[in-house]
Order: structure tokens, then sequence, then C-alpha cells
């Protein structure tokens, strides 16, 4: 009778055991599930910022491109006007010259 009481303990204390190891492991699969969940969470969002970060490199890369653009021309036209003003000067010089040339000339 002593031993099939300790049998009964014993039997006991290892279902006892069992449920424990069993809530432990399920526990500790929650944590690393939560904990994978938090990863991909962060991960989600970090790829988000990321792409949104590109979007932006794209679209400040077009804007460069179009003042680049607007920039050469600006450029171009800048150097047209100083080759007309420096025309019109020297027409300028010219037809004040002309009339000076005229007299000394005996015109």
């Amino acid at each position: 009778a002593e031993l099939q009481k300790e049998k009964l303990d014993a039997r006991s204390t290892i279902e006892n055991l069992s449920e424990r190891i069993a809530v432990s492991n399920a526990t500790s699969e929650t944590f690393a599930a939560s904990k994978e969940n938090s990863y991909q969470k962060a991960i989600c969002k970090i790829q988000t910022q990321l792409q949104s970060a590109q979007e932006m490199n794209h679209s400040l890369s077009l804007e460069r491109d179009d003042l680049k653009k607007k920039c050469s021309e600006l450029e171009y036209k800048t150097e047209i006007f100083s080759q007309r003003q420096e025309e019109n000067k020297t027409a300028q010089s010219d037809q004040l010259m002309t009339p000076a040339k005229g007299i000394a000339q005996g015109e």
C-alpha cells in the first residue's frame, strides 16, 4: 500500500511537472511569436521609411535636374544678352564715330 501511494505521488508529480513544462513551453512560444511579430512590425516600418526616402530622393533628383536645365537656359540667355549688349556698345560707338569721321574727311 505504501509503495502504491508512492507510485501515485510520483505519477502526480510527473503529471504536475509535465503540465508546468507545457505551460512554460507555451509561454516561450508565445514570447517568441510576440518577439517575431515585433521584429516583423519593425522591419515593415523600416521598409516603409526606406521606400518613402527613396521616393523623396527620386523627386529631389527630378527637381535638381529641372533646376540644372533652368540654370543652363539662364546661362545661355545671359551669354546672349552679354553678346548683344557688347554689339550694341560697339554699334553706338561706331555711330558716334561715323559723323566725326565724315567731318574729319571733309564730308
